[in-house]
């Protein structure tokens, strides 16, 4: 199976969303469909940026493009604001 992309994900989910909402008629079962929701809202919603290497007195820091935290490591997504980091 090939990787999904964002967008086919996102109609995946949504499909399963339309589904789901037709059969929960119980309290866990909107709440299942309320997680795919929250799911759809966080990828459609996604930000991404970059790391920038700054020298900080006597040590190197990554500071996130989207909203400035800086960090030991870079790590894939920002601990601050949840951004995606792609590129250099």
């Amino acid at each position: 199976m090939n990787k999904l992309t964002k967008e086919e994900a996102l109609e995946m989910l949504k499909t399963t969303i339309k589904i789901y909402e037709q059969m929960a008629n119980d309290e866990a079962g909107q709440e299942f469909v309320e997680a795919f929701k929250m799911s759809v809202e966080a990828l459609e919603n996604q930000k991404t940026g970059h790391w920038i290497k700054e020298w900080h007195i006597d040590h190197f820091e990554y500071v996130c493009s989207e909203c400035d935290c800086g960090e030991e490591f870079q790590t894939h997504y920002c601990p601050n604001c949840g951004a995606k980091m792609v590129g250099e």
